[in-house]
């Protein structure tokens, strides 16, 4: 009876991680994106369109169809932009069971890098 337990245990376990795996992956990729996109922002060239324009593009070549860009908060200010998105994502766990996975509040701020000349 034990090992029959243990046996459960482990197969919800491991279906688990391999259904959580991917979502966190695809939660780097974006959290790396908007990094990325608010490094590159030049404060005298680009309004939030371009802002959220650049986000799309990044997601779209990562294959990220998880969160929308309209989703994400744009802050400018003279010294740079930033980024704030939070967002949750259903997924199935085992059988009817479905887990959901909240990321809160992912910030990108370009003004806490310091540029070098």
């Amino acid at each position: 009876m034990t090992a029959l337990c243990f046996v459960i245990t482990a197969w919800v376990f491991l279906t688990a991680l391999l259904r959580g795996l991917p979502i966190y992956l695809e939660h780097r990729v974006i959290v790396r994106a908007m990094h990325n996109v608010a490094q590159g922002y030049d404060t005298a060239a680009r309004g939030r369109e371009e802002v959220r324009q650049a986000i799309q593009k990044t997601w779209t070549v990562n294959r990220m169809d998880g969160v929308a860009s309209e989703s994400v908060s744009i802050d400018r200010r003279r010294t740079g932009v930033i980024l704030t998105l939070s967002y949750s994502i259903s997924f199935p766990l085992v059988g009817p069971i479905d887990g959901i996975w909240r990321f809160d509040d992912i910030v990108a701020d370009s003004r806490s890098v310091r540029r070098s000349l």
